[in-house]
């Protein structure tokens, strides 16, 4: 007989995502001693800045760590507005920010704050995957149109126009994209915005979270092109990646006041305020202008061409270069075969198998909306990754399946 509440139907509708069976098994083996190596988390290889960390140790020490107000310091949100309306040449003040448990929180708030069952959000894949979550606990559908490699893994105007309804509430919009690494270009993005012109109940999440690791050093926006979209435009980004500060849990939304106004609320019913220690941390990077991934880019895109190059030498995964943030998205359906006897039968099977065979941990796509495919993180320590894809050459060479046409470097970054 079961005791309490029973779980909201929505909750147990949710997929359990595919990488924790990874997750797992990898904690698993490493409480029995096994070397295991990972390219499956997102967590930058660089060192927060001195004075992120100088400043949280600060105010430990004076005792000042108390609540906050519930959007967040308003020298943090003017930071945070100064930063944003510079760089997207917007008016914007502190009133058009709030800033949250890390991005995920803002995301997550917003759509609980819009979307109401029945309707639906364009959420292109590969995406991310609590953008489809949160929409499904929000009694929202997620329409996820698929990207093409040939495309970049990108949603293109043709697409975007055959997803939206009158039903749509939301786009979600991601560049640098986690897990391929696309970037929009501002051409791509104005054909967009072309198309949401005609849908003018429709908002853009703008998940901007990556936006200072792209290679070149700058990922356009759709706001950098359409700002006449602003009005129904939420910004989101945080201190997470480019600031290599994940475990400080800094984000924040950027947008319309009414919208600011909704997430503050929300974040209010379920954290309060953000963290007192990480928004003193988040203000004087931010004054500082101290940020490591201006320094950290040229050598993610060396690292980027070092894996890529070495992976298409050696195995039969196909590749599409990105152009920002430290993920590969691999194309390794040249090993899956589910009618093969000791063949992995999907991506999921296949994680699992470099795991207890190479001793990595990767990422299988099927948790981004695309199956087949494997996302490894090339952003830690140089040596580790080195090591770590010695080892996924080795065993996928012991392991293909069948031929399978192999890409020349000529297409991977340089």
């Amino acid at each position: 007989m079961s005791v309490g509440p029973p779980l909201h139907p929505r909750l147990s509708a949710l997929r359990a995502p595919a990488f924790l069976e990874v997750t797992r098994r990898a904690a698993e083996l490493r409480a029995a001693g096994r070397p295991v190596l990972s390219l499956a988390f997102g967590e930058p290889g660089f060192d927060p800045p001195a004075a992120a960390r100088d400043a949280a140790v600060r105010l430990i020490q004076q005792g000042d760590v108390r609540y906050t107000s519930m959007d967040g310091l308003e020298p943090l949100r003017t930071a945070i507005a100064e930063r944003i309306g510079a760089r997207r040449r917007l008016p914007l003040g502190p009133e058009n920010v709030v800033v949250c448990v890390g991005a995920t929180q803002a995301i997550s708030s917003a759509v609980r704050a819009t979307v109401k069952s029945g309707d639906e959000v364009v959420v292109p894949a590969p995406y991310w995957p609590p953008y489809v979550d949160v929409v499904g606990l929000a009694g929202g559908r997620p329409v996820c149109p698929r990207g093409r490699p040939e495309h970049g893994f990108k949603l293109t105007a043709e697409r975007l126009r055959r997803s939206l309804s009158a039903r749509t509430r939301w786009l979600f919009l991601n560049s640098p994209n986690n897990p391929s690494g696309a970037v929009y270009s501002a051409a791509e993005l104005s054909a967009l915005a072309e198309v949401l012109r005609d849908f003018p109940w429709v908002g853009v999440i703008s998940d901007e979270i990556y936006e200072d690791l792209a290679f070149q050093g700058w990922a356009p926006s759709l706001l950098d092109v359409a700002p006449d979209l602003a009005d129904r435009t939420l910004i989101v980004g945080g201190m997470s990646k480019g600031f290599a500060m994940t475990g400080f849990r800094i984000g924040w939304a950027v947008g319309p006041k009414r919208l600011v106004r909704a997430v503050t609320w929300l974040q209010a019913l379920s954290t309060f305020t953000p963290p007192a220690v990480g928004q003193a941390a988040a203000l004087a990077a931010l004054t500082a202008c101290e940020q490591p991934a201006v320094a950290e880019r040229a050598r993610l895109r060396e690292r980027c061409a070092v894996v890529v190059r070495r992976l298409l030498a050696g195995t039969a995964l196909r590749i599409t270069p990105p152009e920002g943030a430290f993920y590969l998205l691999c194309d390794a359906r040249a090993y899956i075969d589910g009618a093969r006897a000791g063949a992995p039968s999907d991506d999921t099977a296949l994680a699992l198998a470099l795991l207890e065979r190479a001793e990595v941990a990767t990422m299988p796509g099927g948790a981004f909306g695309l199956d087949g495919y494997l996302r490894l993180a090339f952003g830690g320590p140089d040596a580790e990754v080195d090591e770590a894809v010695e080892r996924l050459v080795a065993a996928l060479a012991a392991m293909a399946s069948r031929a399978y046409p192999r890409q020349t470097f000529a297409s991977a970054p340089t």
